[in-house]
C-alpha cells in the first residue's frame, strides 16, 4: 500500500508540476521537493508526510513523520528544515 501512495503522491506532484510554468516555481518549492527525495531516498521509499489517512492534511498542516530518522539526528535535523512550509524559519 505504502507504494501506491508514494506512486500517487509523485504523479499528483507531477500533475501540479506539470500544470506550472517553470517560473512559477519557488525556492520554496525547490526545497520542499528535495527534502521529499532525500527523505525517500534515506528511508526505503517512505513519503516523510505519509499517514495514508492524512498524507495531504500533513502536508497542508506541514506535519511530516520523521521517525524513521530519529536514530540520525542530523539527518532529521535537515529533514526536518526542508520540509518547512516556511524556509525562513529554519
Amino acid at each position: 500500500f505504502r507504494n501506491i501512495v508514494l506512486a500517487i503522491n509523485f504523479l499528483y506532484t507531477s500533475k501540479v508540476i506539470d500544470d506550472l510554468s517553470i517560473s512559477q516555481l519557488t525556492m520554496q518549492q525547490n526545497i520542499f521537493s528535495f527534502g521529499c527525495i532525500l527523505f525517500s531516498s534515506l528511508t526505503d521509499s517512505l513519503h516523510p508526510f505519509v499517514d495514508e489517512k492524512n498524507c495531504v492534511e500533513n502536508i497542508a498542516k506541514n506535519q511530516p513523520s520523521l521517525s524513521e530518522v530519529d536514530h540520525l539526528a542530523e539527518t532529521k535535523q535537515l529533514s526536518s528544515g526542508l520540509l518547512n512550509s516556511n524556509p525562513k524559519l529554519w
